[in-house]
């Protein structure tokens, strides 16, 4: 008999929030010899991470040995993981038509100040430091600019500053 039922209802619901928030990438899709210019790929990573995770929790479940009591096996009530999963949800519907930096911001933002770090400046200065710094990677490390407006516009109006 299942010992676990809260990570397997959890694990399942992440698992089809994940398959629904998928099928709204499929129609931008590209051709699979530019996959990595593919402006939708690093939101499937990040779904492919959350179904990894849920199958996770289903494994635990379906193998577990004692049970949890009915207690999550997350450390977060269940009000601020389903909101956490449709911020997550709306990240992934918001990246390309708004672009990558604005999205990143605020929901690094929004997930900091969720999780419990009150300091608006550490949550300021963490969010200047940590998006610009993946644009940058995607950008000159990987070759790959993300959707919307970048680091280089901003430098550009802010005083020609762009790499062009």
């Amino acid at each position: 008999m299942l010992k676990r039922w809260s990570d397997l209802t959890g694990g399942i619901a992440f698992l089809g929030l994940g398959g629904l928030f998928w099928a709204q990438t499929i129609e931008q899709s590209v051709s699979a010899g530019t996959v990595a210019n593919n402006p939708v790929w690093f939101p499937r990573l990040l779904l492919i991470i959350i179904a990894i995770g849920s199958l996770g929790l289903i494994a635990k479940a379906v193998l577990a040995k004692t049970s949890c009591d009915g207690r999550a096996a997350l450390p977060a009530k269940p009000g601020q993981l389903a909101l956490g999963v449709l911020l997550v949800g709306l990240y992934l519907l918001h990246f390309t038509p708004v672009g990558f930096l604005p999205t990143s911001a605020a929901m690094i933002i929004i997930f900091c100040l969720m999780t419990g770090y009150r300091s608006v400046v550490t949550v300021i200065v963490f969010t200047l430091i940590f998006v610009p710094g993946i644009w940058y990677l995607f950008v000159d490390g990987f070759s790959i600019r993300p959707p919307g407006i970048g680091m280089d516009n901003i430098l550009s109006y802010i005083g020609g500053f762009a790499n062009e």
